[in-house]
């Protein structure tokens, strides 16, 4: 975002000193689509990084909930090892 308001300042600058560019109007569209471009950029890592969250987490609870199943003995399990 940094890069291209720096970019756009430049050629702002640019374009008040040559007569014959292209004045404002399509300055102000090409910050336009620069912005709403990086807009989306970050939304778009938002997103990847909240279902990054969402996969960690339910593989957390998966690995829990095994791990409860592995430590809690059955009612079979301990009726095989009782001994009358």
């Amino acid at each position: 975002m940094q890069q291209n308001a720096e970019m756009m300042d430049l050629y702002k600058k640019s374009v008040q000193k040559l007569p014959a560019a292209s004045r404002l109007p399509m300055v102000e569209v090409a910050n336009t689509m620069f912005e709403r471009f990086s807009d989306a950029q970050k939304q778009a890592i938002d997103l990847s990084v909240e279902q990054s969250q969402a996969l960690m987490d339910t593989i957390k609870d998966r690995a829990a909930a095994a791990r409860r199943r592995l430590t809690l003995p059955s009612s079979r399990a301990t009726r095989r090892w009782v001994v009358p």
